[in-house]
């Protein structure tokens, strides 16, 4: 397994201790983004905006286990707006948040295939 620039892997596994605990959450987290991420859309045009900030949340922490640094910088600033209800800057800080997961999405695919 070797890092990317998405993936901070070494630090990853070094924090759960053991790269097969890291597999299985990376494949976790890799299953999950797709539906996860549709929730949270569905969330923020509803105007749900506890349900979205703990979803943003959510996705910090899971991006940060997985060494997904951008997605995670990504998901604090979106779970921030949210939390303050900045419905403006919401559209464009969902669509980074989206866009950063789905490329760490795919570069965990990718370590996954290896």
């Amino acid at each position: 397994m070797v890092d990317s620039p998405v993936l901070d892997v070494a630090s990853a596994v070094e924090r759960m201790g053991d790269k097969e605990i890291y597999l299985e959450i990376a494949r976790y987290f890799s299953e999950r983004v797709v539906p996860d991420v549709a929730a949270l859309a569905e969330a923020l045009e509803k105007g749900s905006m506890e349900e979205a900030t703990r979803m943003a949340h959510s996705f910090k922490g899971s991006a940060a286990t997985v060494g997904a640094e951008i997605a995670r910088a990504a998901c604090a600033e979106l779970e921030a707006a949210c939390r303050q209800g900045n419905t403006e800057a919401l559209p464009g800080l969902f669509a980074t948040a989206r866009q950063e997961l789905a490329t760490a999405q795919k570069a965990i695919d990718a370590l996954l295939a290896e």
